[in-house]
């Protein structure tokens, strides 16, 4: 069984020496642990720019949130002042027939 591994592996580095053009074993395997760690750094970066998306897709998310909610106090404040201006006209109204009833 070992032996069958050990053949396995190094049919393998025998194809991987014909693909590359690579001589030597010491050389593929050095290649090859620098690929990983080199993938392994920009697997991380990944993770971490997907963690800064997703904290930045959550401030847009409350950022939103805080716009309408100062749009619907703001349509409040337009509605009450529309309402306080409508009850100052009524006052007006009152006001100028009170003055016109006291003038007869």
């Amino acid at each position: 069984m070992y032996i069958r591994n050990v053949k396995i592996i190094e049919d393998a580095f025998d194809q991987i020496k014909e693909a590359t053009g690579i001589s030597s074993t010491e050389e593929i395997v050095t290649t090859f642990i620098k690929a990983e760690e080199q993938n392994y750094s920009l697997y991380n970066y990944v993770n971490m720019l997907n963690s800064e998306i997703d904290m930045i897709e959550e401030q847009n998310r409350n950022i939103e949130q805080e716009i309408r909610s100062r749009e619907i106090q703001g349509e409040m404040s337009e509605a009450q002042k529309q309402e306080a201006q409508d009850k100052l006209n009524e006052d007006i109204s009152q006001v100028k027939a009170n003055m016109a009833e006291k003038e007869e």
